[in-house]
């Protein structure tokens, strides 16, 4: 009966004369790149040592240009490479190489052409493991991949003042894998040569999903590589869109939500997933600190002491706190509810009357499969119905 009454109320009921507001994400006032104009989206990157990342598309992962007003996963360019793509989110690592390289294996990801991953002697490493090296690119989530290329330097980009272009990989196999490497799940070899004399490495591969890629050495000759390219191709595999923290200025009653929704390609291998959140306070982060007996903690090592408390603080005061001392950043539940799925037109499950609402939108696509959204909206009224309404309960 509440919910009969809240559409019929929404749809313009003399009983409140209170005329609905409308809230639109994604038509041209407030485009989906704007996150709605409310307050910056937060997301938990890091909970210990904290990271906090401000974004509305975690992971880049959102396409705003594959059609103009509509989001939809990211859409892959097939000439562009995307291995940058493992330095946010992902990584990249050669974990029988020994420690020391990160700084050679961001230089074979990055573009800087005078920064290459090195197999070779020195006088002050004289003995190097060569034969066996893997360089393992993580992409998180999956991207579809179609091409590998690799080189040292000097070949495709000119560095004169590094004239390596001989020092290049005699025997490879390139390995593909969507999920982590288990005995379940095996790599996937997809190129191989053991006999290489092309300083440039360049392979068409197959259109399909790999999370990591890897570059394998099957030489004990000597190499670098200065730039290990990855080039994708369609739909990223998943992908999610957070809107701002929208504040509709007060407590308001939170009709229905709708939003226009198209299928790119079979509706069976995409999927979208819509969610909300309502709060009474604008931060649906919660941020703390742990209290001390002990008045000066700076005198002492704080991870070495239990805390006699934990007090709520501020995140412009958490920021100025020793990592000792910060607690993790957590989901705020005391004062936001839990992400509530969502159908679409029909009404909200979450807390209600709220002033302040978060949507999450996350999307499932195969390579040439997706589903597109155009519009979001919803109607509320302020004051909220429980505001004008006196009701008997039997």
């Amino acid at each position: 009966m509440i919910g009969v009454l809240l559409v019929l109320c929404l749809a313009g009921c003399p009983l409140l004369a209170q005329p609905a507001r409308t809230f639109v994400l994604g038509d041209q006032l407030t485009m989906w790149e704007s996150g709605g104009r409310g307050l910056d989206a937060l997301v938990i990157k890091r909970r210990y040592l904290a990271i906090i990342d401000t974004t509305n598309t975690p992971g880049d992962a959102i396409d705003f240009d594959l059609r103009r007003g509509w989001i939809t996963p990211l859409f892959f360019d097939p000439d562009v490479n995307i291995a940058q793509r493992v330095l946010s989110g992902g990584s990249i690592t050669a974990p029988n190489a020994g420690r020391g390289n990160e700084d050679q294996l961001e230089g074979t990801v990055n573009e800087d052409h005078l920064v290459a991953f090195l197999r070779k002697p020195t006088f002050f490493e004289p003995r190097v493991t060569i034969r066996g090296v893997r360089v393992i690119l993580d992409f998180d989530p999956p991207i579809g991949v179609h091409r590998v290329r690799f080189y040292p330097r000097n070949t495709v980009v000119a560095t004169p003042s590094a004239p390596f272009q001989t020092d290049f990989l005699r025997g490879y196999e390139i390995l593909l894998n969507i999920v982590y490497r288990s005995a379940s799940s095996p790599d996937v070899l997809v190129a191989r040569s053991t006999e290489n004399d092309d300083p440039i490495v360049d392979v068409e591969i197959h259109d399909q999903y790999a999370r990591f890629v890897t570059v394998k050495a099957l030489s004990d000759v000597p190499f670098e590589i200065d730039e290990i390219e990855v080039y994708g191709r369609g739909f990223l595999q998943q992908s999610r869109y957070l809107s701002d923290v929208i504040d509709l200025g007060s407590a308001a009653t939170i009709g229905p939500v709708s939003w226009i929704e198209d299928v790119i390609g079979n509706p069976l291998a995409s999927s979208l997933s819509v969610r909300m959140r309502t709060g009474i306070d604008p931060q649906p982060l919660r941020f703390a600190k742990k209290i001390y007996d002990d008045p000066a903690p700076a005198l002492h090592n704080a991870r070495s002491r239990a805390p006699a408390g934990v007090e709520d603080i501020s995140p412009a005061l958490y920021w100025t706190l020793e990592p000792g001392v910060q607690e993790p950043i957590t989901e705020d539940l005391q004062n936001w509810s839990p992400w509530t799925p969502l159908r679409n037109g029909q009404l909200i499950q979450a807390p209600n009357p709220r002033q302040y609402v978060q949507f999450r939108l996350d999307f499932a696509a195969d390579l040439f499969d997706a589903r597109a959204v155009d519009e979001l909206s919803f109607d509320y009224l302020q004051p909220p119905i429980a505001d004008g309404l006196v009701a008997e309960v039997f």
